[in-house]
């Protein structure tokens, strides 16, 4: 199944980066894992003092810059950190954790600072912030494995692996996202089926363990911590680098783009056109993994976009003209080739690709839900007018 938002358009047409997946409409509304309390709170003067005598960078509640540190990417979840620390070496974070534990203190890395619901932030007031900000390496090697810091954002890394050897990985769009969460739970991208998730590049990691011991994961050394952090890395590890596989650039990509009027005029009517839709992205005789493809709609607009690692003139003869079979005939259409970069600047929806490493000041307030559906068991057409039905009237 294609990804597909649904919610405010103050969410998903500011600074979200959701309008990637299509073109943002309509007007603006008025308007997991489980995390508890820690056991014991220690008062502030035993953990500060611990990284204190160790030397290890902090900021309090007491200092100048830790409210604009402490700010959520999403305004609706707010959390007031116990300490936030800002390591410039991999012997800060592990005499951090070590601190944290002699405290009896939640440790929370943050990356990108993208949470949705502020795990970043620990997910509750009280925790220990270790904030990634100093550890922004780029670099690739002769097997063309990139080492990538714990900090860097995803736009810093799409280019500073291009602008060296002209290189890719599959990510996602928003380039201020951070790879510490990104790689670590997924990463899904436009390109992710043709080359799998962020995560699936994942070679190796250096990483501090709860004990504050450092080691280097790979499938062969620490093969269970390896594989761990791929896909669970905060109840494991604090990543201080990345080892990923990159991908050759693709010399072009076709970026493409088709608005859908009339979709919410009727519950059935939006059923079978989506559920067209739905049976497109199944319909190995017409496309393959080389279509990335998204979806936007607000309950006002209806949008469909994505790339194609292929010729234009393939995507024009074969792809769209199955994809836009029985649907409305579109209000606005683009399928034009460009660079990767540029593919990628225009997913960004004017957010540029080299991001701040320091002072990163974008944030958003929304409510926001996930939903996997499987290939094996598609929406049906009953679920699709119960799901537009609501849609309408709401």
């Amino acid at each position: 199944m294609p990804p597909f938002k649904i919610g405010s358009t103050a969410a998903y047409c500011g600074a979200g980066c959701q309008p990637s997946f299509g073109t943002c409409t309509g007007t603006t509304p008025t308007t997991t894992s489980k995390t508890t309390s820690p056991t014991s709170s220690p008062t502030p003067g035993t953990l500060s003092d611990c990284l204190t005598k160790k030397n290890v960078p902090i900021r309090l509640t007491s200092s100048s810059d830790f409210a604009a540190l402490a700010k959520p990417w999403n305004l609706r979840l707010q959390y007031t950190p116990a300490v936030i620390v800002l390591p410039t070496t991999t012997q800060h974070i592990s005499d951090a954790v070590v601190c944290a534990g002699q405290n009896k203190v939640k440790v929370q890395p943050r990356g990108g600072g993208h949470s949705y619901a502020s795990f970043s932030l620990g997910g509750q007031d009280g925790s220990m912030v270790i904030d990634m900000e100093n550890f922004q390496t780029i670099s690739l090697d002769a097997n063309n494995v990139a080492t990538v810091g714990g900090g860097v954002r995803l736009g810093n890394l799409a280019t500073g692996i291009y602008n060296q050897k002209q290189r890719a990985l599959p990510h996602g769009t928003c380039p201020g996202v951070g790879v510490g969460g990104h790689a670590t739970h997924g990463g899904f991208g436009l390109s992710s089926r043709a080359w799998g998730l962020t995560l699936d590049t994942i070679v190796g990691l250096d990483v501090v363990l709860a004990n504050g011991s450092f080691i280097h994961a790979t499938s062969t050394a620490y093969p269970d911590i390896y594989y761990a952090l791929r896909g669970a890395a905060d109840s494991f590890g604090i990543v201080t680098s990345f080892y990923l596989q990159t991908q050759p650039a693709p010399s072009s990509v076709v970026q493409w783009s088709y608005s859908i009027p009339n979709m919410f005029n009727s519950a059935s009517q939006s059923a079978t056109y989506f559920s067209h839709i739905q049976s497109f992205v199944q319909n190995a005789s017409v496309i393959d993994r080389n279509l990335g493809i998204g979806i936007y709609m607000d309950g006002y607009g209806f949008s469909i976009s994505g790339t194609y690692f292929g010729a234009l003139s393939t995507f024009n003869s074969k792809i769209a003209p199955e994809l836009l079979r029985t649907l409305p005939t579109p209000t606005k259409s683009s399928a034009t080739t460009m660079t990767w970069i540029q593919s990628l600047t225009a997913l960004a929806d004017g957010q540029p690709l080299q991001q701040p490493t320091t002072g990163y000041n974008l944030h958003d307030d929304f409510f926001a839900k996930s939903v996997v559906v499987p290939s094996s068991q598609p929406l049906t057409l009953a679920t699709l007018t119960s799901y537009f039905d609501y849609i309408i009237k709401n």
